[in-house]
């Protein structure tokens, strides 16, 4: 597998504070939940996309919960579904984005990683580090 996106553990708010659904884990196994858990509760902020630092300035994030996905792109806020089963991972191909215009290179960016995010296949949570892969 090849890492695609690493985010890490912005913090926990109240308002982001949740339990995974069935909707998030396929299979009711403590291990499932537990796994699935650990994913949500917190805003991930990307550290790096395809071993590249996101662009200075820009935050991008990332959300789970109860089967939603949604955060910031770099420029503008985006929003799907995704499933989760143990530490495998499908977000929906079909994300809604805003539509602001930004510089081109944040733009480039923001298209990377919106592309990045429904190929990733497969989740490893080391500690405040949350890896995103895809299949090699």
């Amino acid at each position: 597998m090849r890492m695609i996106l690493m985010l890490v553990a912005l913090s926990s708010f109240a308002v982001a504070a949740f339990t995974p659904t069935g909707g998030a884990v396929s299979s009711g196994s403590r291990e499932n939940v537990a796994a699935s858990a650990s994913l949500t509760g917190k805003v991930w902020v990307l550290t790096a996309l395809r071993d590249k630092k996101p662009l200075r300035g820009t935050d991008l994030t990332s959300e789970f919960k109860a089967g939603k996905i949604a955060g910031s792109s770099g420029c503008n806020h985006y929003n799907g579904t995704y499933t989760s089963s143990g530490n495998t991972i499908r977000v929906s191909s079909q994300l809604a984005s805003t539509q602001k215009t930004c510089a081109r290179p944040i733009e480039l960016q923001e298209a990377a990683f919106l592309k990045a995010l429904p190929a990733a296949r497969a989740y490893r949570i080391n500690g405040t580090r949350l890896t995103l892969e895809q299949r090699s």
